[in-house]
């Protein structure tokens, strides 16, 4: 009787071990934020624009981006068709706080910076908006852990985000699958102001490119316009050493 009330012990304590070990919502998405990206990245981009009738418009993108700590910089210039060449995306994040973001539309030869009203429209027509785009700031949001489970054949931590009371933001809330061996976002569903499903993101293509977890394809559906636009990188490069002034809005409008 002591040896099976010892054995029950024993189960009692690894299992209590094993809840006190289990992450929270909060833990993996910072790990997810502070996962490895290099200290810069440079890409060719394929942005596809599919509509509900099957008709595609596909556009050529340069994309650059380095990480300055808490406040990364990006930097997008589309080449082709001839509608939209030239036209120039850049964003400086900051933690704390509200993105800087800048549009350049060659046709106007005008920057415009993006309000913050504005973030939550669409970007260029796609089905990802300005703020899709930006960073997220971690104390902004509750999170929840939701379960485990698998998705695309990965096991998956599932992860609600909820704002915080007084944050305004797009979404009332985002389900994230974060892959548990690399603490990457496989599929995140976006849910609109009033709680309806609004779209979906799915990265597929996923490989290790100098050492770094790489999301080749990111096919974003809004289920609501039916509509989708997928991104996909090609020739992607990481730490080739980009300058700090890379990153300026002189740079921007250079077509």
């Amino acid at each position: 009787m002591k040896k099976i009330k010892f054995v029950v012990l024993c189960i009692l304590v690894v299992f209590s071990i094993l809840i006190a070990k289990e992450e929270t919502g909060r833990e993996i998405m910072e790990k997810v934020e502070n996962r490895n990206t290099g200290d810069d990245q440079v890409a060719e981009m394929t942005m596809t624009l599919i509509k509900s009738s099957g008709r595609k418009r596909v556009r050529k993108v340069e994309v650059w981006q380095k990480d300055y700590g808490e406040n990364d910089k990006s930097l997008m210039r589309f080449l082709e068709p001839a509608d939209v060449r030239g036209t120039g995306f850049l964003i400086w994040e900051h933690k704390g706080k509200d993105d800087d973001q800048w549009l350049y539309l060659p046709a106007f030869k005008k920057v415009r910076r993006i309000s913050s009203k504005e973030k939550e429209k669409s970007f260029m027509g796609t089905d990802f908006s300005y703020e899709d785009l930006g960073s997220h700031n971690l104390d902004d949001y509750n999170y929840t852990l939701l379960k485990s489970e698998t998705f695309d054949d990965q096991d998956c931590y599932v992860v609600e985000s909820v704002p915080k009371p007084g944050k305004k933001k797009s979404y009332k809330k985002t389900i994230s699958w974060i892959r548990k061996d690399i603490f990457l976002a496989i599929k995140i569903d976006f849910y609109d102001k009033k709680g309806k499903f609004l779209k979906r993101l799915h990265a597929t293509n996923i490989e290790k490119i100098d050492g770094i977890w790489t999301v080749k394809v990111m096919e974003m559906e809004n289920v609501q316009r039916k509509h989708r636009t997928i991104l996909e990188l090609e020739n992607v490069r990481y730490n080739i050493g980009l300058k700090k002034h890379f990153f300026t809005e002189r740079n921007l409008i250079k077509e």
